[in-house]
């Protein structure tokens, strides 16, 4: 398990220096696909075509899929850098500011807790169902919270990307330029799950069933309310990456803070009530987390990605912030 983290966070590292020297395709490739891909070229047959399956076995593949995308994600980075190196021999050299250990302390720290929240969003339910509810509950739950990754993935993979365009436009300080792109990503977004909600109410029992077998039919309603959640997310564009990038990391995590307590205190509230209640919990916390970036953004700057903001509450040049 820990070569597998540290074949993941290699990969991880990889995509984010592509990210960094201005190749975010090459980054979100490295990131998403090149690991799928290797997932599914050494762990799936080994899934299909294996008498014996262990968790030991799953481990061993996927320790060779990570290894496999790291060492991809490292020659895309000795090429890039090649070229970046070409580029900045004939370029004007340029002043830079040197950012010490502590600076990146200081600006890495909130956002990894930030990050962490983030992650804990998807299972705090799973691990509250399995107090107080079910253990059969909480597999129908995570079952439906891991399909959504089919489409948060289109969301992450949009952030991932676009850090060094936002990194130009605020440095331009370009704010209008800035909530337009955030809402053409949002539209972008917003694709994936609303033709998984309109997928999942044609065919989703017979799909989810001949996949996972007919225990798990429970799990199309809550994956179908959690869809709704992701569109709630999808609305945000990237109001958490421009809130990260322009150093107002603060607000990203009292909007986590403000998500995950209402998951925490109300799920155990309704899990008795159904998995389904659960699942518009989750859905209700991404509500909370997203809708309140976009409306601080709109509040506080004029970044106005929430066009229909009442106007007392809108941003207005010259006030105090």
């Amino acid at each position: 398990m820990a070569l597998w983290w540290f074949g993941y966070a290699l990969v991880f590292l990889a995509a984010q220096i592509l990210t960094a020297l201005c190749s975010p395709a090459w980054g979100a490739f490295v990131g998403y696909s090149a690991i799928n891909a290797a997932y599914l070229v050494i762990q799936v047959p080994y899934l299909l075509l294996s008498n014996a399956i262990s968790i030991r076995g799953i481990l061993t593949a996927a320790v060779v899929s990570t290894s496999i995308a790291a060492l991809v994600g490292g020659s895309i980075i000795a090429l890039v850098l090649n070229r970046f190196r070409r580029r900045s021999a004939t370029d004007e050299p340029s002043s830079t500011n040197d950012v010490g250990l502590r600076d990146l302390t200081v600006i890495g720290f909130p956002m990894m807790i930030a990050r962490l929240i983030q992650a804990s969003l998807p299972w705090a339910p799973v691990w509250i169902l399995l107090l107080v509810g079910t253990a059969g509950e909480a597999a129908i739950y995570a079952a439906a919270s891991r399909l959504t990754v089919a489409v948060t993935s289109v969301v992450a993979a949009i952030r991932f990307s676009v850090r060094p365009r936002l990194v130009l436009l605020l440095t331009d300080e370009a704010e209008s330029a800035i909530a337009r792109f955030s809402r053409q990503c949002s539209a972008v977004a917003a694709l994936p799950p609303a033709c998984g909600i309109l997928g999942l109410t044609i065919a989703g029992v017979p799909v989810i069933s001949a996949i996972f077998g007919a225990d798990y039919v429970d799990a199309v309603p809550v994956l179908t309310v959690l869809m709704f959640g992701v569109l709630a997310e999808a609305f945000g564009g990237v109001s958490d990456e421009i809130l990260k990038m322009s150093g107002r990391t603060y607000v990203v995590l009292l909007t986590l803070g403000a998500a995950s307590a209402f998951q925490i205190l109300v799920t155990p509230l309704v899990a008795r009530s159904g998995v389904v209640f659960v699942g518009v919990v989750t859905a209700g916390a991404f509500a909370i987390q997203y809708f309140g970036q976009v409306a601080w953004l709109s509040r506080f700057t004029a970044i106005q990605i929430w066009p229909i903001l009442p106007e007392r509450f809108r941003y207005r040049a010259g006030e105090q912030k």
